[in-house]
C-alpha cells in the first residue's frame, strides 16, 4: 500500500477530506476494536478517586515526583509528569473494577 506524504495542501484539498471521511471500516489499531463496555465513570466514583489520589501522595516518596493532587478538582494543578505517573501507577489500581 503507497501511503502518500504528509503535507497541509493534502490535508486541506476537498478530496483528500472526502476519502478520509469515505473509509467504511476503518482498521483497528493492532485488533482492538472500540469496545462495548460503558466507559463513563459515575461522578461519585471519580470523586472517590481524586480523593484516593490525593491520600496516597503521603506514601509515595518524593523520587517518583511531585505528590499527585486530586484529580476529580483540579485538573489543571496536574503536569504531564503527574499525569504520566497517575496512568501508569495509580490510575490501574484505582480504576480496576470501576
Amino acid at each position: 500500500m503507497h501511503v502518500a506524504p504528509f503535507t497541509p495542501a493534502t490535508i486541506s484539498s476537498p478530496s483528500a477530506s472526502a476519502r478520509i471521511a469515505n473509509i467504511p471500516n476503518p482498521p483497528a489499531y493492532k485488533g482492538f476494536d472500540t469496545g462495548n463496555g460503558d466507559y463513563e465513570i459515575n461522578t461519585t466514583v471519580w470523586e472517590a478517586i481524586g480523593a484516593a489520589t490525593a491520600a496516597g501522595g503521603s506514601t509515595i516518596p518524593t523520587a517518583f515526583g511531585a505528590r499527585p493532587p486530586d484529580v476529580s478538582k483540579d485538573r489543571t494543578a496536574c503536569t504531564a509528569d503527574t499525569w504520566s505517573f497517575w496512568l501508569l501507577y495509580i490510575g490501574p489500581v484505582l480504576l480496576h473494577n470501576n
